[in-house]
């Protein structure tokens, strides 16, 4: 320990000022180019952290710490890069938080990924639409958060959550290939898709849920708790408080409540 830092056990790590380093082999700090207590091991080619303040990464391989990425971590892992302040990636591999607006971290930070492969949070550091804070991707494979606050996916493949300014607080809890997409200048909020195949919420308003099912969509801004359970390409439009349970191709809008 020097100065108060912590040196992981793992092989030849090395922790100096401000500095927080371990696991792993061939570990130490890059004495030139390093940035206000940032961490960077020995072989570049194989670790490395660039432009953070007051990053880390520990153990892995191939990991980058890049702009915008203070006060951040990369903790075990393959290849993963991360681009967002106050943020984190536990493991997994080719894991993505990306800050594509090349600002600074105050509109992008907080995000989280946990495991999984491929997984993707982006935004821009600006106070734009694209901004994008405090969103989750537990697990799962090739699921994709764009934009938004508070969002979160948990497992399952191929995902995507789609957001703006005004959309927030959405989930995707396991499935494969869901979908909540927001336009620019739409509100989406409060809504979840609980596993299921390829269903979607578009434009679709505020608390609104589909649990299972396939192929099946909620719709339209005036959507406002309303619930598509289980069946197969049911369409959900603009329905407030209504329901569409079961059964196959059916449609629901104002306030109706469809058995199938």
């Amino acid at each position: 320990s020097v100065c108060g830092n912590l040196a992981i056990p793992g092989f030849s790590n090395v922790a100096t000022t401000l500095g927080t380093i371990g696991g792993g082999g061939g570990f130490q700090v890059f004495q030139t180019g390093s940035v206000n207590g940032s961490i960077i091991p020995a072989n570049a080619s194989v670790n490395a952290t660039n432009s953070g303040i007051y990053s880390s990464i520990l153990a892995g391989c191939q990991q980058t710490i890049g702009l915008a990425g203070d006060y951040s971590a990369i903790v075990g892992g393959f290849n993963n890069c991360l681009q967002s302040g106050f943020s984190i990636i536990a493991g997994g591999d080719r894991n993505r938080i990306i800050n594509g607006g090349g600002a600074e971290c105050q509109y992008m930070q907080s995000n989280t990924i946990i495991g999984g492969h491929c997984n993707y949070i982006s935004g821009s550091g600006d106070a734009s639409e694209t901004r994008s804070s405090n969103n989750t991707i537990i697990g799962g494979l090739f699921n994709d958060i764009e934009f938004g606050c508070g969002q979160i996916i948990l497992g399952g493949c191929q995902s995507k959550i789609s957001g703006s300014l005004l959309s927030n607080y959405n989930a995707i809890l396991s499935g494969k290939g869901s979908q909540i997409l927001a336009p620019p200048g739409s509100s989406t909020c409060r809504n979840i898709i609980v596993g299921g195949c390829d269903t979607k919420m578009i434009s679709a308003g505020h608390g609104n849920t589909i649990l299972n099912g396939n192929f099946n969509t909620i719709s339209g801004s005036l959507s406002c708790n309303s619930a598509i359970v289980g069946g197969t390409n049911h369409l959900s439009y603009n329905n407030q408080n209504g329901a569409i349970i079961g059964g196959f191709c059916v449609t629901a809008s104002g306030t109706q409540i469809a058995l199938g």
